[in-house]
């Protein structure tokens, strides 16, 4: 339903997805070294793993209050007695022991290398440590408010509150033995180079080809045929009345549009369909205008030519009054087309996150551990450490290989990068 939305009203988000489904469809590398289902999941819910284990444990009070408010109906009934406390004691264990001595013992190992950073953000989210321990930590709390409440329920509740508790016993279960696994497999260097390629292929990679390309397809809208006119390359600027999108454009022309935007906030969505209307309307005014209306520019004597501004664009953050569109020459925008503008972009909370892990600071983290093995004369770890920052950026280049428009063979390693777009 989103993506049919998004394809209605042509949005940005639809396209950047559009683009990564053709990228892994027709890059083989990509697929070889793609993730299974059930890791995917894993590192999606390790991406924010305090909000989603949060959310396990809501449903699960939400089940158990429903539970309880609806116990006559339940049919639901354990042929056996069985106890909370063995869960509560077990997961408890788990929670005491075996993440915070596993998670300090790695790092530990970890300090002694100059690329402690990255392989340590690394481990920590390929292995769902973080996700998988406060899922285990919530089930202790929820157990043990359970037992508050073990008086006041009859025995067809309690039976349901401990099937909810088994299965969310075993997901847990599955969680650690998969933590523990990676944690196995990362103290190996030979397997952990391949955890990182293979991390730096599925994760960081196509994250930041994503932020890189949402502003590559906002400012080049028009030459990429996502809304009509003319832009920076097709036109002559000097001739026939054009669109600017991005903030090269932010003092251009006098305010035409300008939103009250309250804290900071930026753009999660462009809606093109919507601008389409909007410019499309624009330009045929602008291009039906009387040359004898146009004013003559005192500069070199040129003609001030119409141009339409969208100065905002993905990525910065914005507060306060903020221009939306910008209009040089005298073709101003009517009431309800600058409502359709505000319309095509959509605004969410800049959140406060924590740094992610780029693929320069794992290309420097690496190359800081090859100085350093030069430093001490340790001939090993060099030669090592140089194989690993070659192997990962060859396998960055194959994995950026795609085949574009004109079906010619192209690379994402050359998309500008948003930092200096």
């Amino acid at each position: 339903m989103v993506n049919m939305c998004g394809k209605l009203l042509s949005s940005l988000s639809y396209h950047l997805d559009k683009e990564e489904d053709e990228w892994r469809a027709k890059n083989p590398y990509r697929r070889e070294l793609a993730y299974s289902v059930f890791q995917r999941l894993l590192i999606s819910l390790s991406d924010n793993p305090l909000k989603n284990s949060f959310e396990l444990l809501l449903l699960a009070s939400i089940l158990m209050l429903g539970t309880w408010l609806h116990g006559d109906k339940i049919t639901i009934h354990l042929p056996a007695k069985m106890d909370f406390s063995a869960i509560w004691s077990v997961q408890a264990a788990i929670v005491g022991v075996i993440y915070p001595i596993v998670i300090s013992f790695v790092t530990f190992m970890l300090q002694r290398r100059h690329s402690a950073k990255a392989s340590l953000q690394i481990y920590l989210h390929d292995s769902a440590g973080i996700f998988s321990g406060l899922s285990a930590l919530f089930l202790v709390l929820l157990v043990a408010v359970q037992y508050a409440f073990l008086s006041k329920i009859n025995a067809r509740v309690e039976s349901v509150w401990m099937l909810i508790d088994i299965v969310w016993f075993v997901i847990n279960i599955i969680g650690t033995v998969w933590f523990l696994i990676r944690t196995f497999n990362f103290l190996q260097p030979a397997i952990k180079a391949d955890i990182t390629k293979k991390y730096a292929v599925n994760v960081i990679w196509p994250r930041e080809v994503r932020e890189h390309l949402q502003i590559f397809l906002y400012v080049n809208a028009p030459e990429q045929g996502l809304i009509p006119g003319s832009g920076l390359e097709k036109a002559d600027l000097m001739k026939e009345p054009s669109v600017l999108f991005g903030s090269l454009g932010s003092t251009t022309g006098k305010e035409e549009i300008i939103a009250q935007i309250k804290g900071k906030r930026r753009i999660s969505n462009v809606h093109f369909r919507l601008l389409n209307i909007v410019i499309k309307r624009w330009l045929v005014r602008a291009h039906n205008e009387s040359k004898s209306t146009r004013k003559e520019k005192a500069f070199l004597g040129m003609r001030e030519i119409p141009l339409l501004v969208f100065p905002v664009q993905p990525g910065g953050d914005y507060d306060g009054s903020t221009p939306l569109c910008r209009v040089e020459g005298d073709i101003h925008l009517r009431g309800w087309e600058q409502f359709l503008v505000q319309l095509a972009y959509s605004w969410e909370k800049s959140k406060g996150k924590l740094p992610k892990l780029t693929i320069q600071e794992m290309l420097a983290d690496l190359e800081s551990e090859a100085r350093a093995a030069i430093g001490v004369r340790e001939d090993v770890l060099f030669e090592e450490t140089l194989d690993a920052f070659i192997d990962l950026h060859a396998a960055l280049i194959k994995a950026s290989a795609f085949t574009n428009s004109h079906g010619q063979q192209d690379n994402y390693a050359i998309v500008p990068d948003s930092r200096y777009a």
